[in-house]
């Protein structure tokens, strides 16, 4: 395609338009319009179970679980803004006989509300409601018998959860999983905190 091609494509596309009142002011419209989403900005990236790879760094602020990996391919295109594909490929998991873990993430400024962003990929399991757990960020519950699977639309495909969280008096941020499935403890990737 040559450019004068792009610029006569570009001429018959619709074309949005504001009407004034003559104020220079615009009335009221049924027309909507969308804003891509804007780019996070992080303040602290961990990867969950792993070493440090694209910023995040290594696997830091846990209590209890354990770690696994992939060296399997996953699927990013449904997440917004993913992490790098070697974040999806480790992972904290719930030991079988202690099965609940927790993170703290700190050097926050207290009483700041962030963004947390769970970054998840099921890389062991094949089928949905096999794994579900509970996560509470400061003692809120934010996620109720989440199923990564079920979430991602199948294995090995990135999903991400965003919540609201606010820094404890000490600049930290305390992420809790709790299981709700008896034979698969919960899992996450990696977590990244944006202001």
């Amino acid at each position: 395609m040559n450019l004068n091609s792009i610029a006569a494509d570009r001429s018959s596309a619709p074309q949005a338009t504001a009407n004034t009142n003559g104020g220079g002011e615009s009335g009221n419209s049924n027309q909507a319009s969308a804003t891509p989403q804007a780019a996070p900005t992080p303040v602290l990236l961990v990867n969950a179970g792993g070493t440090a790879t694209g910023g995040f760094l290594a696997d830091t602020g846990f209590s209890g679980g354990t770690t696994a990996s992939t060296t399997a391919t996953i699927t990013l295109s449904g997440a917004t803004y993913p992490a790098p594909a070697a974040v999806y490929q480790t992972w904290r998991t719930g030991a079988k006989k202690s099965p609940n873990f927790s993170y703290t993430l700190g050097g926050l400024t207290p009483s700041t509300s962030y963004t947390l962003r769970l970054h998840f990929s099921e890389n062991s399991l094949t089928k949905s409601g096999a794994r579900k757990f509970d996560v509470t960020v400061n003692g809120t519950k934010v996620l109720s018998a989440f199923d990564v699977f079920a979430a991602a639309g199948g294995a090995k495909k990135a999903v991400i959860r965003s919540v609201t969280a606010t820094a404890n008096a000490s600049g930290q941020v305390v992420i809790n999983f709790t299981a709700v499935t008896t034979a698969q403890p919960p899992i996450i990737n990696g977590l990244e905190v944006d202001q």
